[in-house]
């Protein structure tokens, strides 16, 4: 199909323009990268992508044809002003709402199925008090239930603030739907998930938006719109969308966010302005700013081989740098025991490298020379590919450790 003639037009690119206003935007080309990536960006010229009128979107397109711009997705987060990285990575401060989300993980052939898990979910937010605020959209392979960001008084979002009261949310209605959700995967002989992803940086596909891959639309429709969905309404010749995104009744959501929130307490993870460090944990760069050969060095030898690897989880980020050197460290012994290959090991490294260490807010002389160990390491393991020879340089440094399991693993 013809991407930019499906883009221009006027509904298309005023549903997108609109949803996206306030928000970080980020957009995947069809251009890949050398490991088979799609292309994915999240800055022009050093500042956060961000749409607020058609024409911004129609500019877009232009400029980056050569890289084929094809699926667009926005920030959960809505943001005060994003002019700068540092705008886009300041949640306390910058960050005024937030729209919960429910990821119904699936596949396009089980669409009847995962109208069932939407349909739990929506059920669920009916009965909490709900209803007239929820919308859902079809993403490509699933479906994404959405409670409308101002469904939440400022009087709410002031006691228990904005990540509390999404976070609670949305954990509260995915604990309550998981068993129900284990039993249509066990009557259908499937295996979809429902996933609560209210991550700092989380982003979703926009209304109207193409999946990256599938010839879809990712239309809009309402909870009364399920039992008659077809997936044919998201066929991008002839979609069938509903506006009704937009509507809302504030404060509809308060009292489930503050039942939500007693039941399942703060949000977990860190949502401050991302360092690259806490205290005795800092990676740090010669007054120079630059990167020397004796720092890089230094830091390599403090890679040993763990006995026991373990891979986080990275679609979160880093808390800090030493979890980013642990990363690395437990890649390498994965790939020096055997645990994972050398074409999964290099992804994994250029994955953090590319998608990962630039959006962590990290000062710029931290992020250069986080980069530049993890580029050293790729052409350590271009150079030294055997499995034997990483284990021998990783042993070098000192003696195996073993990893301590952390409190959340044991729960």
């Amino acid at each position: 199909m013809n991407i930019y003639k499906y883009y221009y037009k006027d509904e298309v690119l005023k549903e997108i323009a609109e949803f996206s206003r306030n928000r970080w935007v980020a957009v995947h080309c069809e251009r890949k990268m050398r490991d088979g990536r799609y292309l994915l960006l999240r800055y022009e010229s050093g500042r956060p992508i961000t749409f607020s009128k058609a024409s911004d979107i129609k500019l877009f397109l232009i400029k980056h044809s050569h890289l084929k711009p094809r699926t667009f997705y926005a920030s959960c987060n809505i943001y005060k002003r994003l002019l700068s990285r540092e705008d886009a990575l300041n949640y306390t401060e910058n960050v005024i709402a937030r729209t919960p989300t429910w990821d119904i993980d699936s596949k396009i052939n089980w669409w009847k199925y995962t109208l069932e898990a939407a349909r739990l979910i929506v059920d669920t937010l009916e009965k909490e008090g709900v209803v007239k605020s929820v919308y859902l959209k079809w993403s490509g392979n699933g479906v994404h239930v959405h409670i409308h960001e101002k469904a939440f008084s400022q009087e709410i979002l002031a006691k228990i603030s904005v990540f509390n009261a999404t976070y609670a949310i949305v954990e509260y209605i995915t604990r309550k739907v998981h068993n129900k959700i284990l039993e249509l995967n066990k009557r259908y002989s499937i295996n979809m998930k429902v996933e609560n992803l209210m991550d700092p940086q989380r982003v979703f596909t926009v209304p109207l938006s193409l999946h990256r891959e599938l010839e879809v639309s990712c239309v809009v429709f309402k909870p009364e719109d399920i039992d008659s969905f077809d997936i044919e309404w998201t066929d991008p010749q002839n979609y069938r969308h509903s506006k009704d995104w937009r509507v809302y009744v504030e404060g509809e959501a308060d009292d489930l966010a503050w039942r939500a929130y007693r039941a399942v307490g703060e949000y977990p993870g860190t949502i401050e302005k991302r360092r690259v460090a806490a205290v005795g944990e800092e990676i740090s760069l010669a007054k120079s700013g630059e990167a020397t050969h004796k720092e890089i060095a230094s830091f390599l030898k403090s890679l040993r081989l763990c006995v026991n690897p373990t891979l986080l989880d990275i679609k979160k980020g880093f808390k800090n740098s030493r979890e980013a050197l642990n990363f690395l460290e437990n890649v390498l012994s994965m790939y020096a025991l055997a645990e994972i290959d050398y074409s999964k090991t290099i992804y994994l490294i250029e994955y953090v490298l590319n998608a990962v260490i630039p959006f962590q807010g990290l000062q710029k002389n931290e992020e250069k020379l986080l980069s530049e160990i993890y580029r050293t390491v790729l052409s350590l393991l271009r150079e030294k590919r055997e499995r034997e020879d990483i284990k021998k340089w990783l042993l070098s440094h000192g003696p195996p450790r073993k990893r301590l399991r952390t409190l959340d693993e044991f729960l």
